[in-house]
């Protein structure tokens, strides 16, 4: 990872200190609920992650901003004494592995095949979609812990490299593969030299949350069990409300905050429109995109799945085929498919753990290395 210095600015709850220089500005810290909430000025279109610290000699980072504007707002419940935060402009991706994870990936049992493609690129897609002609190598799997498979003769290939904790353990069934398109395509089995490593610990640093509540706007009515979103703009679910039926999102650049949660099941679920996009802030203890899942002929980037550190549990679900990018670094994800067949799912997940209970094909978006959701 990179760095690019602008300025930074460490807060504690009763100071403010800056260290001069030119560009950002951490700014406006005060108590909200008892979390504590501060804005960022800084320059438009650009990553910013903020860090923390106690001593101001070790630093972590626990959040991570990317946005069109100049003015952010953060929410963060580490209220310990002498906390110090400073914000580091970085360009680095948010999605960098198919699947990632803080604590575990479990196989359970299901066969598993992870590659890539480019959505951007015609060479990679066709009309933005993976087909297996075009498929790439670059399905990169990752978790700071270990990967798990209760049932010794599941399988699961790999087209990219896989990366644990130290010692972390990688389950290999009879017919399992990991390594090139070469490597899998004549049948080898194993791990390809230099596609494995055991050295993983990536930070995960929490989804950030917009915190201004005069910018939300209320959703649109439910008109024969369905929200239909029709304009661009930032909306908030009415609290106590568990979202279900079905979403159509009509509009570009919608935003959606759930507050209490979402449960979506039978022909329920998430559509996405042509030349459509959502980014959903799923700040509640769980949720259940089950249903007919997210349905979206376009791109992962136009369906961005956001967990806040509330969401504790997450299903994502569905019948034969998924495109999304789910970041939610607190949330334990499962898989449970929606059908008897295999499942499809192409974009990225990042997780606290991760559980497949049904067969997956997953196809990592590279287009992500390049975007990230907007706040």
């Amino acid at each position: 990872m990179s760095h690019k210095w602008k300025r930074a600015v460490c807060c504690v709850l009763a100071t403010v200190s800056c260290i001069p220089a030119s560009a950002s500005e951490l700014t406006n810290w005060g108590l909200l609920n008892s979390n504590f909430v501060f804005h960022l000025q800084c320059e438009s279109n650009l990553p910013y992650v903020i860090q923390g610290s106690t001593n101001l000699a070790q630093w972590i980072t626990v959040m991570r901003s990317v946005s069109g504007g100049t003015n952010r707002s953060f929410l963060t419940d580490k209220l310990q004494p002498h906390l110090f935060f400073r914000a580091v402009q970085t360009n680095e991706p948010l999605f960098t592995f198919a699947l990632a994870t803080r604590h575990g990936l479990d196989l359970f049992g299901n066969n598993l095949r992870v590659d890539s493609f480019d959505s951007g690129n015609p060479l990679y897609s066709t009309g933005g979609r993976w087909v297996v002609t075009k498929a790439r190598a670059y399905g990169n799997v990752g978790c700071n812990d270990t990967i798990t498979n209760n049932v010794p003769v599941g399988n699961f290939t790999v087209s990219g490299k896989v990366s644990t904790g130290p010692y972390g353990n990688l389950p290999l069934g009879p017919n399992s593969a990991v390594g090139s398109l070469a490597w899998n395509a004549v049948g080898n089995t194993g791990i390809q030299p230099g596609y494995f490593a055991d050295d993983m610990n990536g930070g995960f640093p929490a989804a950030v949350m917009p915190v201004s509540s005069g910018a939300w706007l209320p959703t649109p009515p439910t008109v024969g069990g369905i929200i239909t979103f029709n304009s661009s703009g930032s909306y908030r679910v009415t609290p106590g409300w568990i979202v279900s039926g079905k979403l159509v999102v009509a509009a570009p650049n919608v935003k959606l905050r759930v507050d209490s949660g979402m449960s979506f099941s039978g022909t329920g679920g998430i559509t996405i429109n042509s030349n459509a996009s959502i980014t959903i802030y799923l700040n509640c203890p769980s949720a259940n995109i089950g249903g007919q899942g997210v349905i979206n002929s376009g791109m992962a980037s136009q369906c961005y799945i956001l967990g806040t550190p509330t969401l504790k549990t997450l299903a994502l679900g569905g019948n034969g085929e998924a495109t999304c990018a789910v970041y939610a670094p607190h949330a334990d994800v499962t898989l449970p498919g929606g059908g008897a067949g295999e499942q499809d799912f192409s974009g990225a997940i990042v997780a606290n753990s991760l559980r497949f209970t049904a067969h997956y094909n997953i196809h990592f978006d590279e287009s992500l290395l390049r975007s990230a959701p907007i706040e």
